[in-house]
C-alpha cells in the first residue's frame, strides 16, 4: 500500500529547495500519533522518538484523515499545517490495495528573516 501523505518538496523564500525536514505534533483528526504507527508504513523516513526526520520526497502514513503537523529544519522557523489526506484509487479484494495518495509541497521562512 502506497503512503497516504506524500511530501513532494519543502522550499524556503527563495524557492531553494530543504533536502531534510523534521516532522513533530502529528495528529490525526485532533488525537496525537505517536510510537509505531508515526513510521508505519512510511518511505524515506526515520523515527526519532515522537517525531520523524523526512528525506525529501517522503510518504507518510497509510489510513486516510486530517492530518495536523508541525514541518521545521535547522535555520528556519517551524510551521504547523493541516493536510486532509485521501487516496486517489481503490482497488478492493484481498489483499485490497490503495495508491494515488495526497501530493503536499510547504514552503518555510528562516529564522530571523
Amino acid at each position: 500500500m502506497d503512503p497516504v501523505l506524500r511530501i513532494e518538496s519543502v522550499t524556503d523564500e527563495q524557492g531553494r529547495s530543504l533536502g531534510t525536514v523534521t516532522i513533530s505534533d502529528v495528529t490525526l483528526a485532533g488525537t496525537p500519533v505517536r510510537g509505531e504507527v508515526l513510521s508505519a508504513g512510511g518511505t524515506s523516513i526515520t523515527r526519532n522518538g515522537d517525531s520523524l526526520v523526512c528525506t525529501l520526497p517522503c510518504g507518510l502514513f497509510t489510513q486516510p484523515g486530517k492530518y495536523g503537523f508541525t514541518l521545521g529544519a535547522s535555520g528556519y522557523v517551524a510551521q504547523t499545517f493541516q493536510v486532509d489526506a485521501k487516496y486517489a484509487n481503490f482497488v478492493g479484494g484481498c489483499p485490497s490495495t490503495s495508491s494515488g495518495g495526497t501530493v503536499f509541497s510547504a514552503r518555510l521562512s528562516r529564522s530571523g528573516a
